[in-house]
């Protein structure tokens, strides 16, 4: 992801990427006005994560975080509803619809990158890509799935 990001900021000299995780992220301290994480709040150590925005961030920052799911994704829902109450305190909370159109190979790849689901070296890879590709020929219209997701978005300010 981060060779990707690199590729795509290229035409943007005034980014910077930094080396770091989300608990440690090499940046000065409060030099940060709003913190935003993307689909990964449930892998962070929400103590670390937590005490490291303090350190970054200036005054009265913001904390945002999204993240997208289907409404039947029961488990993946309680693992984010479980860190996001662990980071906030009194969030505002807003949901977007979300209708992602993919093909064949998007959908596919859209599963690949998910942690949660079987990877190229685990043993049960090729079944779980063949029952993916039954779930895509079942219920394309045209050559595109369609595939329902919420974006939720929880930001709270930081008061130091």
């Amino acid at each position: 992801m981060r060779e990707q990001l690199a590729i795509t900021l290229a035409q943007f000299p005034n980014t910077k990427i930094v080396d770091g995780t989300a608990e440690a992220t090499t940046l000065p301290e409060h030099s940060i006005d709003v913190i935003t994480c993307a689909q990964a709040l449930n892998h962070f150590d929400i103590d670390a994560f937590r005490i490291e925005c303090n350190r970054i961030s200036k005054p009265n920052s913001i904390v945002i975080s999204l993240n997208s799911y289907t409404r039947n994704d029961l488990r993946g829902n309680a693992r984010y509803k479980k860190s996001t109450s662990s980071l906030f305190k009194n969030p505002v909370v807003q949901e977007f619809p979300n209708t992602v159109l993919f093909t064949r190979d998007k959908w596919l790849q859209y599963l690949s990158s998910m942690i949660v689901l079987p990877q190229e070296s685990d043993l049960e890879y090729e079944a779980h890509l063949a029952e993916m590709s039954k779930i895509f020929d079942r219920d394309n219209v045209d050559g595109l799935l369609r595939y329902d997701l919420i974006t939720k978005m929880y930001s709270e300010k930081l008061f130091k």
